[in-house]
């Protein structure tokens, strides 16, 4: 079965691959479609071409085409808002599994033939190898993402994370306006962060890309930031995530004295 394939784990913790059946935290089931870097933020996001049509494109963001799907159809957010549900897709080829018609290199060997094998010197470089002859083909990995390196946060976090520096964004302490951010599932961008008149508590205030916010920068008759009407929108902290990590962990309190 699959689980047995993966030593037992649930479907939840087992890596994605593309083509997976996959339940999008919000938009409920559908399939993996994208899983790499994007050109609008940092981190690992996840295109989920979902069942119905409860989505916000067609697979492309800004312009950039990242997974093609049904109008309505798609959605990207973070990869761990995603996670593989228990039944495999049949796109995705199961890990170990051969993908290609036996021929005369991949064909397991009968114990007869193996024991020859092992037992008879190699004559030359070209020699099978007994440990060779038994490895089963390893699957191709599917395409993870468009972008896979560049300037700006994403190069620099990418060669953080390969010298064990891990994200950049997990060493800044401080939101601050102009980062990308994500919250209900649309992309904005950090106007404002700190303490409000309408009542108590840090706020951050977004600037959508789309028109599914709620003011325009202002509210209560006080401004806040600007924007066009209906692309303002005022949250707590925890609602929203700035490269995959929550907006609550990137500021400090301190900072906003009552």
């Amino acid at each position: 079965g699959i689980n047995a394939e993966y030593g037992g784990a649930s479907p939840a913790k087992m890596p994605l691959q593309v083509g997976d059946r996959v339940s999008a935290v919000g938009y409920k089931l559908g399939y993996l479609r994208f899983l790499g870097k994007v050109k609008f933020a940092g981190g690992e996001w996840a295109g989920v071409d979902l069942d119905k049509p409860y989505g916000k494109c067609d697979g492309t963001m800004n312009g950039v085409r990242y997974f093609t799907a049904k109008p309505q159809h798609g959605v990207l957010l973070p990869s761990s808002k995603v996670t593989r549900t228990d039944r495999p897709s049949p796109m995705s080829p199961k890990p170990n599994h051969r993908t290609q018609p036996l021929s005369p290199k991949t064909m397991p060997l009968s114990p007869q033939l193996s024991a020859r094998i092992r037992n008879t010197p190699p004559r030359g470089p070209s020699r099978v190898s007994p440990l060779d002859s038994n490895r089963s083909p390893v699957c191709p990995s599917p395409v993870r993402g468009v972008v896979r390196s560049g300037s700006g946060g994403s190069g620099n976090g990418a060669a953080a994370a390969a010298t064990g520096g891990g994200s950049p964004y997990k060493k800044q302490t401080k939101l601050q306006p102009g980062m990308n951010a994500f919250v209900n599932g649309e992309l904005g961008t950090v106007k404002f962060v700190g303490r409000v008149d309408f009542t108590e508590g840090i706020w951050i205030g977004i600037h959508l890309k789309s028109p599914t916010g709620k003011n325009d920068g202002s509210v209560q008759g006080k401004r806040y930031f600007t924007c066009k009407p209906g692309h303002g929108l005022m949250v707590k902290p925890h609602k929203v995530t700035v490269h995959g990590i929550t907006a609550s962990k990137l500021i400090d309190v301190a900072d906003y004295p009552a």
